[in-house]
């Protein structure tokens, strides 16, 4: 390919779609972004960088190879600049694994679906609780459809998991309908009130409350213990009552 040298196209094809070849890529996903980049910049069409990758990498056709190029390019123009070195591709012999400071090339492509502002949060939720690909879409409906805050979706994805040590509650409400004042408030403000409520009817420990717009969740403060369902069914409509009470 036209720009690009022998060095550069070499760890070009050791790391672009290596995920089933066993060796580890030479390249992180954002030195890719910048080869390919490289390689645009100097005359080279996608097709032409595809036809390298389907001669020379694991890549299984053209088609494929074109989806692949568009979708890393496209990544490191969505993305958070600040993310861009914590994007890795997670083969199963890479040393580039540590969970708790990267996020593998798939999950960062859904990652980018966040609004902008919002994906340096995102990412630090996402790493905190290990979630996965399909967990960050299940992440994007409860936020984008049920209105819930991504820390929120995550409690709510670890609770359907069963991963939890502590019971997590996650009620689904309609806020603007139980009490437009609480609606209109900052979620700062909402969650100040949430706790007054809570210190007003609870008898037990809980930490990790939030009252949101479509939700509102908080978590049981003795580990490996529930509150059996009869309290808890008539704890939650209490609390629900005090919500569209509140003046």
């Amino acid at each position: 390919m036209k720009g690009l040298d022998s060095k550069e196209l070499m760890d070009l094809s050791r790391s672009i779609g290596n995920n089933v070849s066993g060796y580890t890529p030479n390249l992180k996903p954002r030195e890719v972004a910048a080869l390919l980049q490289k390689a645009i910049d100097n005359g080279n069409s996608i097709g032409d960088i595809a036809q390298f990758l389907l001669e020379h990498s694991n890549i299984k056709t053209l088609a494929s190879g074109s989806t692949m190029v568009s979708r890393t390019l496209r990544l490191f123009k969505k993305l958070d600049a600040s993310l861009h070195e914590s994007v890795v591709y997670k083969t199963y012999s890479s040393a580039d694994r540590d969970v708790s400071t990267s996020i593998s090339f798939q999950s960062a492509v859904e990652l980018t679906r966040f609004k902008l502002e919002h994906q340096i949060d995102v990412f630090e939720t996402i790493v905190k609780n290990n979630l996965k690909k399909e967990d960050i879409k299940t992440m994007l409906h409860l936020v984008t459809v049920v209105g819930m805050t991504h820390k929120e979706a995550a409690i709510e994805i670890n609770k359907d998991k069963g991963i939890s040590d502590y019971q997590i509650i996650v009620q689904e409400i309609d806020l603007n309908k139980m009490n437009q004042k609480l609606y209109s408030m900052s979620s700062i403000e909402r969650n100040e009130v949430f706790s007054s409520i809570f210190d007003k009817i609870s008898n037990f420990k809980y930490t990790d409350l939030r009252l949101g717009a479509a939700t509102y969740s908080f978590t049981y403060g003795e580990k490996n213990k529930m509150i059996p369902q009869a309290e808890l069914t008539k704890f939650i409509e209490n609390l629900d009552k005090e919500i569209i009470n509140y003046e």
